[in-house]
């Protein structure tokens, strides 16, 4: 194996700072701990071990040898990671080449995934919410810093000024229009947008990785195929677009994959490291599946119940399955194989959470595509149209710079080869013609047809049907346009975005970042060490049920997803736990009371609220299991609102 090494320092300094590490975590900062806990310790870390009564010197020395362990595993991969990236060998064997119209499609694909999910989300209705249930997470402390934040986040009015800016953020990120400005502002802005929805439930993981994606995206050089940019600089430069494959854009396609892998890996790594070994163990999954089951969520399947009386095998099976599912999920970044394999068992594994565990992990479901060859995969698709179907002959006057140059940006749009530009002489309407199935058709029924059979301009068709109605309109502006960009001077001929993310650099700062954020079980928003499930749990389920009682005497499950929109997929969960602490019950039944308002705001008088009432449950699965109400009640509280 050849290494192209940089600098000839470069493997020395980072052996250095290995050894140092090694050095430091398990033999320097050992003597340190025994010093400050035993004979000199500090005034702030006195009151912080009072506050922890747990954090015994034993106890201590054990979390700083699991951080000194995963540290120095993350480093050296890190480092070994390093060198291997810049070798001849990876970029041969493994990194490959890729053209700019797949970097393009992932664009599209990751904006698309996150505008669904702005979409689908309700963020004016977290104004809604109690303002003791706000709790800034990470990176969202900043921004609590900002002037006026606090009153954006009070005003419906504005937050649903800013999440239609968001979601039209992400819709020219993903048609590519203005693309390398538009990128980061995408990012920023869901980046603000998820962290307003966690900052009122807790740290949860859906969209998470997604937006990983998208700041990649916006670092590369995204704009260069399959965006609307792109057809612009077609048209103004009068030269094709380039679809070669080259390592520029494997590079950025190889660090989107990183950012999709790694978290996997460091789920599976922090099951091990959280839950030892024996994670998988019967007892534990089952107490994972049920939990989910058991508690509100966005879905009310309950498969997961049908597996209480299943043999331990069947279930260990089904653990251990996606235990190393995710941990050899890594294996995406080096083999061929595994990037058909892989993708999709995990496809079949979030499939299957969301019936075992009422989770929908959509955006990981098609985050899976971003490992499909969509040139390979639009190559088949042509092939077979092109087999079945006879192509469209488009004919256009080759003297006009202005037929010439959008015959050009046809061309580009034409991802699956279905249209045959035929040249003519020119002519005295200058309209376009074409065949297809033996139907002629000139001027606008010309480019009607055309817009079938591009998807590009599938959305274009309502409008060219109206226009096709009214051909003579057509037929003048096509004249006028034809006379006036009849001989365009060719501007800059098109060139490639700069970007550094068609180097290694990228790779290697994705590395680090995300292995240091697992090495020291960081969860600081947006970063995470992915320990969903890492615990484990005994045969004992404890859940909590909230119900409501309506004026008309019928009690039901309260409907709080429908009062507060942005609670849904449970993520009130934890709120109405706080029922049974009497320190933060005051702050359950403010949710609740704000959850009646909203209800009864729009109701009839017989469809009011008048109460609500919050039940803890508990089950024992092993000793209990055949109980048809899955558990017994512990505790009731109610909460009156007249």
């Amino acid at each position: 194996m050849t290494f192209r090494i940089p600098s000839s320092k470069l493997p020395l300094r980072q052996l250095t700072f290995l050894l140092s590490w090694f050095l430091f975590v398990f033999v320097l900062a050992p003597i340190l701990i025994d010093y400050l806990y035993l004979e000199a310790t500090p005034a702030f870390v006195a009151d912080l071990l009072a506050k922890y009564p747990v954090a015994t010197l034993a106890y201590v020395h054990d979390q700083w040898f699991d951080i000194a362990m995963a540290s120095s595993l993350a480093f050296a991969l890190i480092v070994g990671l390093g060198f291997y990236l810049r070798s001849d060998s990876f970029e041969a064997k493994v990194l490959g080449k890729t053209t700019p119209q797949a970097l393009g499609a992932i664009r599209m694909l990751i904006c698309l995934i996150l505008l669904l999910n702005v979409l689908w989300e309700d963020l004016p209705s977290t104004a809604y919410i109690p303002r003791e249930m706000s709790k800034p997470i990470g990176i969202m402390n900043l921004f609590m810093l900002i002037p006026g934040f606090g009153a954006f986040l009070e005003n419906p009015v504005l937050l649903l000024l800013f999440q239609m800016t968001t979601a039209v953020l992400l819709f020219l990120g993903m048609i590519g229009l203005h693309t390398k400005k538009v990128l980061p502002f995408a990012a920023l802005g869901y980046l603000i947008f998820a962290g307003l929805f966690r900052q009122y439930s807790w740290f949860y993981h859906t969209g998470l990785i997604p937006l990983f994606t998208l700041i990649v995206l916006s670092l590369s050089p995204a704009a260069d195929g399959w965006s609307v940019d792109n057809f612009i600089k077609i048209w103004r430069s009068g030269s094709a677009s380039d679809t070669t494959a080259s390592t520029r854009y494997a590079w950025s396609r190889y660090a989107i994959w990183m950012v999709i892998a790694i978290p996997y890996v460091g789920a599976g790594l922090s099951k091990v490291r959280n839950g030892g070994l024996l994670w998988w163990d019967a007892v534990n999954f089952k107490h994972i599946m049920f939990y989910s089951t058991l508690r509100p969520m966005e879905f009310d399947f309950e498969w997961a119940l049908f597996f209480v009386n299943a043999p331990d095998y069947i279930i260990e099976v089904m653990a251990l399955s996606a235990i190393l599912g995710e941990i050899l999920y890594g294996s995406v970044l080096f083999s061929k194989r595994a990037r058909i394999i892989l993708p999709a068992t995990m496809f079949l594994m979030h499939v299957g959470i969301l019936f075992l565990q009422n989770i929908l992990f959509y955006d990981l479901i098609l985050l899976q595509l971003v490992f499909w060859d969509f040139t390979k995969f639009r190559q088949a698709i042509s092939t077979r149209l092109n087999a079945k179907y006879d192509r469209l002959q488009f004919g256009y006057d080759a003297s006009s710079d202005f037929w010439r140059r959008t015959v050009l940006v046809l061309t580009s749009m034409d991802i699956f080869d279905r249209v045959s530009f035929v040249k003519t002489l020119r002519t005295s309407d200058s309209l376009p013609k074409s065949d297809y199935r033996g139907q002629k058709h000139t001027g606008i029924s010309a480019v009607l047809s055309i817009a079938h059979v591009l998807p590009a301009l599938w959305v274009f068709v309502p409008i060219l049907y109206l226009g096709s109605k009214f051909p003579s309109i057509h037929a003048s502006l096509v004249q006028y346009l034809s006379q006036k960009y009849h001989n365009i001077p060719n501007t800059q001929a098109l060139q490639p975005t700069t970007s550094w993310a068609t180097t290694p650099k990228l790779c290697l700062v994705i590395l680090t970042i995300l292995g240091v954020s697992w090495a020291f079980k960081l969860e600081v928003y947006p970063l995470t060490a992915m320990q969903m499930f890492s615990r484990v749990r005994d045969n004992v389920v404890q859940y909590e049920l909230v119900y409501a009682e309506f004026a008309s005497g019928e009690q039901q499950r309260a409907p709080i997803e429908k009062s507060i929109g942005a609670m849904s997929d449970g993520r009130y969960r934890r709120v109405i736990k706080m029922a049974f602490d009497d320190k933060k019950k005051v702050r359950c039944e403010k949710f609740l009371r704000s959850c009646t308002d909203r209800w009864n705001e729009r109701v009839s008088e017989e469809e009011k609220i008048i109460g609500m009432k919050v039940e803890q449950w508990e089950w024992d699965f092993i000793g209990d299991k055949d109980n048809p109400n899955h558990g017994s009640l512990l505790n009731t509280v109610h909460f009156d609102f007249p």
